[in-house]
C-alpha cells in the first residue's frame, strides 16, 4: 500500500481496524486494504461595507472514514444493521438429495439425514422422487400417508405403497435448527433507524528516519494509532461476492450533539512499544 509521511514518520503498514462501542470491541479486522480519512469543514464570512469580507471564521465540521477490508467482518456487518451476532434459534435451509438403498427403507418408512423444523404437518411439504426408470413423481405432505402423499414424524418419513422404493432418488428441502454454538446469524431489521455511535481505532507500524552526525541515516520502527471518536457507520453498504477476492467496503461519519462535552474528533498517536 502507499506510504504516508508525517513529521518524519513513515506510516508504512496498516495492520488493524477495531470498532469500540461503550469501550467494548464489537468488530475488528486484521486485513484493512485501504482507508481514507476525510476532514470536512466550512467557513462563515463577515461582510463589511461594499460587501467586503472583513473576517472569515473556519469551522471544523466533521470526519468521514471510508475504505475496504480484505476479509469479511461479521461484526462490522452486524453494526451496519445495528444488530448483534447470535447463536440462538439459528435455522438454515437444508437440501437432501440422495439415492435410497434397500437398507435405508424399513417397511414404508425411511429416515431423513436431519430433523426438519417447522409447523407440524408442513415441515417438508414436497418430496420429489425420481424413479429408476427416470419418471419423476412429486409427493406432498399430509397427516397420514396415502397414494401420492407422505407423513413426517421427527426425522421419519412414512410413505404409501410403491410411491418410494430402493433405488429411487429423493430430493427435498426443509428447515433445520442448528444446535447451540453450531452457527451464528445477523438479523437485518428494516425498522432500525440508526446505527450505534462508536469509536474507530486504526493501527499499524511506522518508520522514523534519523540523520546521524556522520551523515549516515538510521531507521527505527515504532507504532501508530489513529483514534476516531463518535463515529457512526453508514447504513448504505455493499457486499459484492464473486470468484475474486471479496472486499468489504465501509463508511463512518462523525456525529455530534448538544449534550456532547468532548469535542475531540481524532487523535494521531505515534509511540514506541518499549514505552508501554
Amino acid at each position: 500500500m502507499a506510504k504516508l509521511t508525517l513529521n518524519g514518520q513513515v506510516f508504512d503498514t496498516l495492520d488493524k481496524m477495531s470498532v469500540f462501542k461503550s469501550g467494548v470491541c464489537v468488530a475488528s479486522s486484521s486485513e484493512p486494504t485501504d482507508i481514507t480519512i476525510e476532514y470536512t469543514g466550512d467557513k462563515k464570512e463577515t461582510k463589511g461595507a461594499n460587501s467586503r469580507t472583513i473576517r472569515t471564521t473556519m469551522y471544523n465540521r466533521g470526519i468521514k472514514v471510508t475504505g475496504n477490508l480484505g476479509t469479511i467482518s461479521s461484526g462490522l456487518i452486524a453494526m451496519a444493521f445495528d444488530a448483534t451476532e447470535t447463536s440462538e434459534n439459528v435455522i438454515v435451509k437444508y437440501n437432501e438429495n440422495r439415492i435410497l438403498k434397500a437398507t435405508d427403507i424399513t417397511g414404508y418408512t425411511f429416515t431423513l439425514e436431519k430433523t426438519p423444523n417447522g409447523t407440524e404437518g408442513s415441515e417438508i411439504n414436497v418430496i420429489r422422487v425420481t424413479k429408476s426408470t427416470g419418471v419423476v413423481k412429486e409427493l406432498t405432505q399430509a397427516t397420514v400417508a396415502a397414494e401420492g402423499k407422505f407423513s413426517v414424524s421427527g426425522s421419519t418419513v412414512t410413505f404409501n405403497g410403491t410411491d418410494i422404493a430402493a433405488g429411487d432418488t429423493i430430493d427435498c428441502d426443509y428447515d433445520v435448527k442448528l444446535a447451540a454454538s453450531k452457527g451464528t446469524k445477523i438479523v437485518n431489521d428494516l425498522a432500525k433507524t440508526a446505527t450505534p455511535v462508536v469509536d474507530v481505532i486504526l493501527e499499524g507500524m511506522c518508520a522514523s528516519v534519523c540523520e546521524g552526525v556522520d551523515g549516515q541515516s538510521t531507521t527505527t520502527q515504532s507504532y501508530y494509532q489513529i483514534h476516531l471518536y463518535q463515529m457512526q457507520a453508514s447504513m448504505n453498504w455493499q457486499l459484492a461476492i464473486s470468484d475474486s477476492q471479496t472486499k468489504q467496503p465501509f463508511e463512518f461519519n462523525s456525529v455530534t450533539s448538544k449534550c456532547r462535552k468532548d469535542t475531540i474528533g481524532c487523535e494521531i498517536i505515534v509511540f514506541d512499544q518499549s514505552d508501554n
